[in-house]
């Protein structure tokens, strides 16, 4: 995945008075501030969750997803915020999601008047909760505020047991949680897609994409290639 949101998350660390150096080391990972476009392999990210997790608390996802600096997206953000409508804005989500973590496939499903957000990991390996968390507060409660009359979730499911869940999640998201489900998921209402983004912008949007589509290329080439 892209290297800006685990360099973010050890800086929230270093924030709250952690060694962030020596989790890095802990996890293994080695990250230059010079490269933007660096890649960390998922099975580092999921080690830096677990030592988060028992530095912080398991509810470190839902915390670091409401202090996350912007940013952390990269092109992904630009090319999403600038669009002109939600329904294009989730196009692009998932048009470029693998920019942002090529580990994990999103599709939207619609049906039923609602619109359905889906992330589904590679691997049979299960997603960190921690992480899950995170990708919640980033969609349904960041997301929001990049939405004009944005609409709450209709519900919101999760695959992990009610056993791992923490309140602080129930309480920014305002919605029903799924547990157990076989694969995490955001629910809308269907209008919601008709909603205007805040920042709208045509000529910026047009180089965004065209930025975005060259780094996709570029990363399928690198997976072709055999690079990490």
């Amino acid at each position: 995945m892209l290297a800006t949101l685990p360099r973010a998350l050890l800086e929230y660390l270093r924030g709250l008075g952690k060694d962030d150096a020596a989790i890095a080391r802990e996890a293994e990972i080695h990250l230059d501030d010079g490269d933007g476009d660096a890649r960390v392999p998922r099975e580092r990210v999921d080690a830096l969750w677990e030592i988060a997790a028992r530095e912080v608390g398991p509810a470190v996802g839902v915390r670091f997803g409401l202090e996350m600096p912007p940013g952390n997206a990269g092109v992904l953000e630009v090319v999403t915020q600038s669009a002109p409508s939600v329904e294009a804005s989730l196009g692009h989500v998932c048009r470029y999601w693998h920019l942002l973590n090529d580990g994990v496939d999103l599709a939207i499903g619609r049906g039923g008047g609602e619109v359905a957000l889906t992330l589904r990991p590679r691997s049979d390996k299960p997603l960190a909760p921690p992480w899950i968390d995170l990708t919640v507060v980033a969609l349904a409660v960041i997301g929001a505020r990049s939405i004009a009359r944005p609409l709450p979730p209709t519900r919101i499911a999760v695959p992990y047991p009610e056993a791992r869940a923490v309140p602080e999640l129930g309480a920014v998201v305002g919605a029903p949680i799924v547990f157990d489900a076989p694969s995490m998921a955001l629910v809308y209402p269907e209008a919601i897609l008709e909603r205007s983004m805040l920042a709208s912008n045509a000529s910026l949007h047009e180089v965004a994409r065209a930025h975005a589509d060259s780094q996709l290329v570029r990363l399928r080439e690198d997976a072709d290639g055999g690079s990490v």
